[in-house]
């Protein structure tokens, strides 16, 4: 008999497979992107597979269609309750689960899936088809040249393990969507800090808002430097990932510092057996000279623990009786990311170069404040990582029942 791994207690019933187009009402895709479309600045919503992200939907570079377009297609590409999106061409297996109606329409890349409710659980469909797509199962059901699609035949043809009691379905699912409840209340939790962070920056870096001293004195004005007149310019020396060992020094290469890390470097994760690289100290402030694009290439880490690092890195080394190596970091990659993106040089390959940046010119408060606002922001990232940390374990927990309690 088919059977998950974990059940409830009270779970005597069996499990079957069905095809997908025995559990659904209909199946189709969105409105045709090479129809004659009139996009507008204002309206709704007209959504492509790459705004449907990990459940969720991402409004960015969304574009708009018209109003009155809108109430001629509405009823067939505005998705209703309890509908599931399916991206089947190009971004291929993601979903969303609507569970509130709103504005929007969809593209020829997503599939409209109508469930009926008699058969299945809509929200348990959406579990299953977002653990297989965990899974990789699509990736085999994919055919195509240039563009990877999942035909409608073999998506209709795909067979989903299900409990036969429909009670079960709804306990099921039920019980995994507060786990994902869970998952996105400290979502929200991350995006407020990070909207906090932000808004502290903004009038931080603008003097909007100012630090007082122990005895609640204002600081001074903040002054002008060149950069070169506060830090001294050095570059990181040949290592690669080909370098990177699971034991030896820590290091630190190029490419993280826009994939991975932050303003401040406290962790460094990445460690090598080559002691080629250039030795790190600890306030060193690291920027990428080499990247795809100046916006990437335009951030600053500042180093909280020694480690190598590699070649393709600036390194400034601050002057310590001017500035505080955190605090240069988070002012050069928010208030000075514009100034930084303009200094790199090249097309394919753009590059920032070390005598570009000694030009830089700067507004720094006394070392002082700068240190109280430096502990300030990192405040904020520690909790900012706490909280993904959570979310990491929260969402490994949700993978590992659903891969015990499904078949």
């Amino acid at each position: 008999m088919n059977a998950p791994k974990l059940r409830f207690k009270d779970d005597i019933h069996s499990w079957s497979f069905l095809k997908l187009k025995d559990l659904i009402i209909e199946l189709y895709q969105g409105l045709n992107t090479t129809s004659d479309l009139k996009y507008t600045k204002k309206g709704i919503p007209f959504l492509q597979a790459k705004h449907i992200t990990d459940g969720l939907i991402n409004y960015e570079d969304v574009r708009f269609l018209d109003a009155d377009l809108y109430a001629n297609v509405k009823d067939k590409y505005n998705p209703k309750k309890n509908d599931i999106l399916f991206t089947n061409r190009g971004t291929i297996g993601k979903s969303l689960f609507i569970d509130t109606a709103t504005d929007f329409m969809i593209a020829w890349n997503i599939m409209l899936i109508k469930v009926d409710s008699g058969k299945i659980n809509p929200y348990l469909l959406y579990l299953k088809l977002s653990d297989m797509e965990e899974r990789g199962y699509f990736d085999s059901m994919q055919t195509g040249n240039a563009t990877k699609f999942i035909k409608k035949d073999t998506l209709l043809d795909l067979k989903i393990g299900i409990p036969t009691d429909l009670k079960l379905q709804n306990k099921i699912s039920y019980f995994l969507q507060m786990i994902n409840k869970k998952i996105y209340l400290q979502e929200e939790k991350i995006d407020l800090l990070k909207k906090q962070k932000k808004g502290y920056m903004q009038k931080i870096f603008s003097q909007e808002l100012r630090f007082k001293d122990e005895i609640g004195k204002e600081y001074p004005e903040w002054k002008v430097y060149q950069l070169s007149e506060v830090v001294s310019f050095f570059k990181g020396q040949v290592l690669s990932k080909n370098d990177l060992t699971q034991d030896g020094q820590s290091c630190v290469l190029y490419g993280q510092l826009y994939t991975l890390y932050k303003e401040v470097i406290d962790e460094v994760v990445s460690k090598t057996l080559n002691t080629g690289g250039f030795k790190g100290e600890i306030g060193d402030v690291l920027i990428p000279s080499s990247g795809e694009t100046s916006w990437d290439i335009a951030c600053a880490s500042a180093l909280r623990t020694e480690a190598l690092l590699g070649g393709d890195l600036n390194v400034l080394r601050p002057n310590k009786e001017l500035v505080n190596g955190e605090f240069l970091a988070y002012i050069l990659s928010n208030n000075y990311k514009a100034e930084l993106s303009k200094l790199a040089q090249g097309a394919t390959i753009v590059h920032l170069y070390n005598d570009s940046l000694k030009l830089l010119r700067i507004q720094l408060p006394t070392l002082k404040e700068q240190q109280k606002i430096a502990n300030m922001l990192f405040a904020f990232d520690k909790k900012i990582q706490k909280l993904h940390m959570k979310v990491a374990q929260l969402e490994l927990q949700k993978q590992s029942l659903m891969q015990q309690m499904f078949i």
